[in-house]
């Protein structure tokens, strides 16, 4: 008896030490991840600058991942299921650019699906993109077609006159700008038509994955999304010049060159080489039947070449934007040069946010993208890298307080925090602008009408934690603030 006795008391002991291990591990908080997607012919170094630099402010796994931007949006966020999502759960975030938003939105909308901290999106045509659905049925490979033929066919005839070696030189950068602006700009469908069975068809507007039974737009797809409470979008309207509505102008070179600086140069070019296609065109066309009757019908035939070429480059922009689905009515209206901006608005977004004169290919790579990014994961509740110390005796709570208030109206927010190492101090921010420092854990915020984040860093000397609150603005009604 005394040894079955002893037995069963060393059993409870080991019994009780497995519970209190388990329920140790069960309180522990697992390290929180931020997610960043790439979008079409996007991998991995998408978002390599904006990683170093969010790292360096919180304290998270940065995973950038390479889902093959040529899959459907299915097979990708079954990749990101299988090789990135593992262990993360709801404690990671999400950050996506361009395509990449819709591989998001499905991985959200599925049943069995993944549920963030929070989703934000870049530059994501959340309604469906035209160049896609033109693709697919080949238009975007026939306006391309012709006009490479309509740049390229002057010089099939075209005897390069006696000039001086600096004269040529000049010629041959124009030629040659000539064929890498038509290339970069018109070999894209080529490039890309192993995406045409596959990905393009779901992004095309209307298709059965944004708009279909159970499409991501759709309300079964929208509910599901209200499980991951931060849903952000940044969008950008990129321009030749600060503040002009010409949304022709330059948009073609901008989406070769990037930057807006670079594409001025790009369209000064662009200008002058349709003023020398220009010129060619009235050379041949005087040309008078007694000046070279042997060639004449050839040099009205040539200058009929000239024309159509000159035509081309003054309208290279008004294609693009066609291209891409930008043209309502005849006219070019915003867009990122890529994206237009009537297809980016996500039917679920949370807040809504734009980067002015960013061009698409810019978006990921920008510091004001970046400050955006650290807004969104502050409201998703990643923590801040410590001030120092290991942080022991301070607990932070979460920020209290409305989640939605009218435009112009006072909001009263707190935190709860406890510390046994010192004095707590707390400074307020409001859109990553502080306003109130000292030791009072109250504070009171009156909105200019849009939305906005209220976040606070609480200090005890040793450690400090952040945490963040994203209201929206809007009509309360007897019980919805």
């Amino acid at each position: 008896m005394p040894g079955s006795m002893g037995r069963w008391i060393g059993a409870r002991a080991f019994l009780l030490s497995v519970l209190v291990l388990c329920a140790a591990r069960g309180d522990a908080q697992p390290r929180k991840a931020v997610v960043m997607q790439h979008g079409f012919f996007g991998d991995e170094g998408t978002w390599t600058n904006a990683t170093v630099n969010l790292q360096s402010t919180f304290d998270a796994d940065f995973i950038r991942t390479r889902t093959g931007f040529y899959n459907t949006f299915e097979r990708q966020a079954r990749l990101l299921d299988s090789i990135y999502y593992t262990g993360t759960g709801s404690n990671a975030a999400f950050v996506a650019h361009s395509f990449g938003g819709l591989v998001g939105r499905y991985e959200m909308s599925r049943p069995y699906g993944l549920h963030w901290r929070g989703m934000l999106t870049v530059g994501t045509p959340h309604l469906g993109y035209q160049l896609a659905a033109k693709m697919v049925s080949h238009e975007a490979t026939q306006t391309s077609g012709r006009v490479l033929n309509n740049i390229s066919a002057p010089f099939l005839f075209y005897v390069v006159p006696q000039v001086s070696a600096l004269e040529a030189a000049i010629l041959d950068e124009v030629l040659y700008d000539i064929l890498t602006a038509a290339l970069g700009l018109y070999a894209f469908p080529t490039i890309t038509g192993n995406a045409s069975a596959s990905v393009f068809p779901e992004a095309s507007p209307g298709s059965a994955f944004l708009s279909g039974a159970s499409g991501v737009n759709t309300a079964g797809g929208l509910g599901a999304e209200l499980l991951t409470p931060e849903r952000w979008e940044l969008t950008s309207v990129a321009t030749l010049v600060d503040g002009s509505t010409d949304y022709e102008s330059g948009l073609a070179c901008r989406i070769i060159v990037g930057s807006r600086d670079a594409s001025q140069f790009c369209f000064g070019v662009q200008l002058a080489v349709s003023l020398w296609y220009q010129a060619e065109f009235e050379k041949y066309a005087n040309m008078s039947p007694g000046q070279d009757p042997i060639y004449w019908q050839s040099n009205v035939t040539n200058s009929i070449r000239w024309l159509n070429g000159y035509w081309e480059w003054r309208t290279l922009d008004h294609t693009w934007c066609g291209l891409i689905g930008g043209l309502v009515a005849g006219v070019c209206t915003p867009s990122d040069g890529l994206i237009p901006a009537n297809v980016s608005s996500w039917p679920g977004a949370t807040r809504h946010t734009g980067l002015a004169n960013l061009s698409h290919l810019e978006q990921a790579g920008s510091s004001r993208t970046w400050a955006e990014i650290a807004l969104f994961l502050q409201a998703s509740q990643i923590p801040l890298r410590q001030s120092g110390g290991s942080g022991n005796g301070l607990s932070v709570g979460q920020v209290a307080g409305p989640a939605q208030v009218e435009a112009g109206v006072e909001a009263a927010f707190s935190v709860s925090a406890s510390s046994g190492q010192g004095p707590l101090s707390y400074v307020w921010k409001v859109n990553n602008y502080s306003l109130q420092a000292g030791a009072s854990p109250l504070f009171s915020y009156t909105n200019g009408g849009a939305d906005f984040v209220v976040a606070v860093t609480v200090s005890d000397g040793i450690a400090a934690y952040t945490r963040s609150k994203s209201v929206t603005i809007g009509t309360c009604g007897a019980f919805s603030c």
